[in-house]
């Protein structure tokens, strides 16, 4: 099975584009989660307590601005990550429209617990004490980016969630065998931010030693 290599997501002063990222065709799996929730292990302890990490698979599913009905596998994955920042993109090609899901974590990933769910906001950078201005604990954005056509067409949509939900599990079913865990990542765009209407986005993605 294919792997991909480490690449990091640029980042200019906080803020994250939407750039157009080469396109490369990945082979994909349908999977069911079936964590035991009665387990409540560190996040460090799925990957050994290693540094390193890559993503093998990834997907997008819901709405992002003008794409909707998504449910697709991605056929552009990068992914990085160490002790201080974690970050992704993924492309899919959609139905009715395409997306991108530029996805950020600053904090270590490994002091989260398994199953547990972090939430982070717009609203927070307006709290001194949030940890997106203390650097304390962890927090995510979604930069999500669409159009009603191709990846190959740009993007006519490009906001960042207003909400992000990140947890880690360990490996659903039908995962590939060398996944040790799953990043679930929940984006949540308001009325004003989504277009005209709510918008939500879920993106997977498997990681492996």
């Amino acid at each position: 099975m294919k792997k991909l290599l480490m690449l990091g997501v640029a980042v200019a002063g906080g803020a994250v584009a939407c750039v157009q990222a080469p396109l490369d065709g990945l082979d994909m799996f349908d999977r069911d989660n079936d964590r035991d929730e009665s387990r409540h292990v560190d996040v460090a302890e799925l990957f050994d307590n290693r540094d390193l990490m890559v993503a093998t698979h990834g997907r997008l599913d819901g709405a992002v601005g003008p794409a909707t009905g998504l449910a697709h596998e991605a056929e552009y994955l990068d992914f990085y990550s160490d002790r201080s920042w974690t970050s992704s993109n993924l492309i899919v090609r959609g139905d009715a429209g395409s997306a991108m899901g530029i996805f950020s974590v600053a904090g270590d990933l490994g002091e989260l617990e398994v199953g547990d769910t972090v939430r982070s906001c717009s609203d927070d950078w307006e709290n001194p004490d949030s940890p997106v201005n203390t650097g304390g604990g962890v927090s995510a954005t979604l930069v999500g980016c669409a159009n009603t056509g191709t990846p190959e067409d740009g993007w006519s949509y490009d906001q960042p969630a207003d909400c992000t939900d990140v947890t880690v599990t360990e490996p659903e079913i039908g995962a590939p065998e060398e996944t040790v865990a799953t990043v679930s990542v929940l984006a949540h765009w308001g009325a004003d931010t989504g277009g005209g209407q709510e918008r939500t986005l879920k993106a997977t993605i498997h990681l492996a030693e």
